[in-house]
Formats: structure tokens, C-alpha cells, sequence
């Protein structure tokens, strides 16, 4: 190959023109669109993808991971918030009713009371007024029921072994847990004592569990929010929703919750569950709130999918803005380099030997060349442009 058409390696990034030289331009042509320009434009656009995706991607993980996070703390929040608030009515529902029954006791002997009319019309302005008692009882001071008004036969029997006879005997005042007694059915009762001439007594009443049932699990929210209160060792003292029964098992540690602390759970049907509680009662009852974790973030769960698919039409707009933008910049290569194929080719057929300042002029017209200009007919034609000589006619024949 004559010198003047050595490569130059600037004028050649992809390193192929030796390799092609020998080749028809169309042919070169071919190989370099199947083989370089590809895996040009793969390593384009692959390259494009990591320096646009990679700070898309990692904000959008970082956003979703704050927003799950804050989401999460606002509804333990919410559920501890609800069970202060549900565990301070409790107390002031137990305190009203304690109040009622001392104030009658206060107002009344044991002579009036023991009249079963008296005591029927004072439970009959009691539930009319404030609600809540089942029925009302005098005990004397050794456990003998004197008088009772109620759904229950309890008149007669005696209360002296009973453990909460001997607690408002000493204490003055007793609020019980869920327990069975003679009637055999659980319920809670309220008994306050009274000293009348040197003779104690106790007014009793029981409290509606229906009622108290209801009003405990007023602060539910939701499909599978729940509340209930269990005792010390764990027995449920009222109804849940979903699983347990009164005087059942809880299955909670009472030690592990207070104020402040949220538990998550799953249940025996692989629902997770937050729980929040509160003590009541002087720390003998916790009230305790439940709330689905994926009920209670719903909103986040729908703004997270929101922001998926948002996501996900960002990264396939960047990915055919990239695929296009690409395609349009290798597109131009290609033809640049078909040119200066083209051109190659035409001075190989003209076998017309180069100067030094021809090979360095096409060189850098090679490397400057673009696409849209139009090249020289012939290498004769530039050379007459450059020098302002007229092309050289044919050598005369020898006579």
C-alpha cells in the first residue's frame, strides 16, 4: 500500500480501519454497523442509563424509606395517643360509678336500704340518670346479704369467704375483676363501706359488662382495630373482637407494655399487628389497643405505589429518551465514517502519488470531514484546488 495511505490513529477511535482497509467500502461498512456501531451504541446507552438512573433510583429509595418510616412512627403514635385517651374514660366511667354508689350510701342508712322498694327505686334513678349497674345489694358486717334488687336470687346467701368481701372491708372501697361468684357468670362489681353506729356495712353493685364491653371498645378503629383490658396475669377482663373470651388467656406479657411502649404482634392468621396499652384501675387493669399494621398504613402503602409507577414511567421516559438520543449520535458517526470510506476508496483509484503536504492535507480533511459536506470528485480536482495547478495530462508517448 503506497505510504501516503497509512492509517492516522486519530482520524480512527474505533481501531478498525487497518483491519478494513483492504475492503470494499460497502462491505466495511456492513461489518463496522453490525459489529462497532452496535456495540458502540449498547455502550452508549448503557452508560447514559447508570449516570441518569443511579441518583433517580437511590432518591426515590431514600424517599421511600423516610416516608414508611414517618408513616409508621404517626401511627404508633396514634394507637398510644388512643389508648391514653381510652384508658383516662375508663377510669372516669369506674370513678362516676364508685361516686354514684357512695353518694347513695352516704345519703341513706342501712335501715332505708335494707326496704326493698327504697333500693329498687334508687337503682331505677341510677340507671336512669347515669347507667351502667346491674343491681344493688346490702351486705352487713358479716358477709349476710340483707337486701337485693336484681335479675339474680342472691338474698340470703353470705359473702364472708368471698375475696372481695374482705378487700372493701379493709379498704373501704373495691373495684373487682371479671370474676363467676354464685351466679356463675362473669361480671364486675363495685362495693363501697359504711360505718353506722358502730356496725359496718356494704352497699354492692354490679356493673353492666354488655355496657362496659361497649364503651372500652369504643376507640377501635377501623375493620381490625380492637380494644379490651386484661388484668395483671393476662386474662382478659372484657370481650376482644376477634379472638379470646372473658376470663381467657391473652397470651400477653402485661411487663412487657406501659406507657409509651408499642408491640408488634402476629396473629394465628399472619396478620401483624401493633400494640399499644395504658394501665388503669391503680396499674391492676391495662387497656390495651390493637391495629392491623397494613390497614393502619394504608395511605402510605397507596402513596408508595403511586410513587412506583411514577417512578416507573421516569425510567423508561429516560430510557427511550437515551435509546433515541443515541441511536441519532452513533446514527452520525456512521455516516461520517462511510464518507471517509468513500473517499479512501476514490484516491485508491486514482493511484496518483501523494506530497507531503496532499497526505497531510487529506488526513486532517478526513478528520475534520462531516457528514453533510459533499467530497472532492477526484483527488485531482482538490489538488488543483489547494495548489492552483492544472492536473496533470498524460505522459507523451516515446517515438
Amino acid at each position: 500500500m503506497p505510504e501516503g495511505f497509512r492509517k492516522n490513529e486519530r482520524t480512527d477511535p474505533t481501531g478498525t480501519a487497518s483491519c478494513f482497509e483492504p475492503l470494499e467500502p460497502a462491505v466495511r461498512f456492513f461489518i463496522r454497523t453490525i459489529v462497532v456501531y452496535k456495540r458502540l451504541r449498547l455502550n452508549f446507552i448503557i452508560l447514559i442509563l447508570l449516570i441518569s438512573l443511579t441518583p433517580f433510583l437511590l432518591l426515590g429509595g431514600i424517599f421511600s424509606y423516610e416516608f414508611s418510616s414517618m408513616s409508621r412512627s404517626n401511627l404508633e403514635e396514634q394507637i398510644k395517643y388512643r389508648a391514653r385517651l381510652q384508658a383516662n374514660a375508663v377510669d372516669l366511667y369506674l370513678r362516676g360509678r364508685t361516686a354514684i354508689l357512695s353518694g347513695v350510701a352516704d345519703l341513706h342508712t342501712i335501715d332505708e336500704l335494707v326496704d326493698g322498694k327504697a333500693l329498687a327505686r334508687l337503682l331505677e334513678i341510677i340507671n336512669m340518670r347515669a347507667g351502667g349497674f346491674v343491681d344493688l345489694g346490702v351486705i352487713d358486717d358479716k358477709g349476710q346479704h340483707l337486701a337485693y334488687v336484681g335479675p339474680y336470687n342472691l338474698k340470703g346467701l353470705n359473702y364472708n369467704q368471698q375475696r372481695w368481701f374482705a378487700e372493701v372491708m379493709s379498704k373501704g372501697l373495691y373495684i373487682s375483676d371479671v370474676y363467676m361468684g354464685y351466679r356463675q357468670i362473669p361480671h364486675y362489681i363495685i362495693a363501697v363501706r359504711r360505718q353506722e353506729n358502730q356496725q359496718a356495712w356494704v352497699l354492692r353493685a354490679t356493673i353492666d359488662s354488655d355496657a362496659f364491653n361497649t364503651f372500652v371498645r369504643e376507640t377501635k378503629v377501623g375493620k381490625t382495630g380492637d380494644a379490651y383490658i386484661i388484668n395483671r396475669e393476662g386474662v382478659f377482663q372484657t370481650k376482644p373482637r376477634f379472638e379470646g373470651e372473658i376470663l381467657g388467656e391473652s397470651g400477653l406479657d402485661p411487663s412487657l407494655f406501659g406507657e409509651g411502649a408499642v408491640v408488634e404482634r402476629q396473629t394465628n392468621e399472619g396478620r401483624r399487628i401493633l400494640i399499644a396499652s395504658s394501665w388503669l384501675k391503680n396499674k391492676d387493669w391495662l387497656l390495651v389497643i390493637t391495629q392491623d399494621a397494613a390497614e393502619g398504613m394504608g395511605a402510605f402503602f397507596k402513596t408508595r405505589n403511586a410513587q412506583r409507577i411514577y417512578m416507573a414511567i421516569g425510567c423508561l421516559a429516560i430510557f427511550l429518551i437515551t435509546a433515541f438520543t443515541t441511536h441519532l449520535s452513533v446514527r452520525r458517526i456512521e455516516k461520517t465514517y462511510q464518507r471517509k470510506d468513500e473517499f479512501n476508496a476514490q484516491m485508491i483509484q486514482d493511484r496518483t502519488p501523494l506530497r507531503a503536504g496532499d497526505r497531510i492535507y487529506i488526513e486532517n480533511y478526513v478528520l475534520i470531514f462531516q457528514p453533510d459536506e459533499t467530497p472532492p470528485e477526484s483527488l485531482e480536482e482538490e489538488r488543483t484546488t489547494l495548489h492552483g495547478e492544472k492536473p496533470a495530462g498524460p505522459k507523451p508517448s516515446p517515438p
